[in-house]
């Protein structure tokens, strides 16, 4: 767009147009959207604090909501005639340990953890309560390998570049 006068985009009329050469593939104009956008200099907390901090929290909420969408299935469970809840409450008991052991490998007090992070449900917790057999080892070893590949990529990674 030759006639666009570039520096007076604002930063939402530059997305809108980003988006609409992204659809059409032209890479020329989004390029000279990029290469005529305001740089701004600023700081920032160390990344190797914030990081942490943002990735910690993601995983008590990500884990939270995995926890929340089980309870579902095991009150769907104990309402059937057929389905026996205990190894969906088997399964909410190997999410909740990978997170307790993850927590304690970063050195953070698993307790802590679920203060300062999302609160837990009352059905979840009604869940976790219930008697089931405890998971196995292996179970709860995956659970537990999610959790380290995620923070693996957001912060490990991401402070080694």
């Amino acid at each position: 767009m030759p006639d666009r006068n570039y520096a007076a985009l604002t930063g939402a009329e530059r997305a809108i147009a980003a988006f609409a050469a992204t659809a059409r593939d032209d890479d020329a104009e989004l390029l000279r959207l990029r290469d005529t956008c305001p740089r701004k200099l600023f700081r920032i907390t160390d990344p190797d604090y914030s990081d942490r901090i943002d990735a910690l929290l993601t995983l008590t909420l990500a884990t939270e909501c995995d926890l929340r969408g089980w309870a579902c299935v095991a009150i769907w469970c104990s309402t059937t005639q057929d389905a026996d809840p205990a190894p969906v409450v088997r399964h909410m008991l190997a999410i909740d340990t990978a997170l307790d052991r993850f927590a304690a490998e970063q050195g953070i007090d698993p307790a802590d953890l679920r203060r300062a992070g999302s609160p837990r449900h009352a059905l979840v917790a009604h869940w976790l309560d219930e008697p089931a057999p405890e998971p196995d080892e292996a179970h709860i070893e995956r659970e537990l390998q999610g959790l380290r590949d995620y923070w693996r990529t957001r912060v490990e990674e991401r402070g080694a570049a």
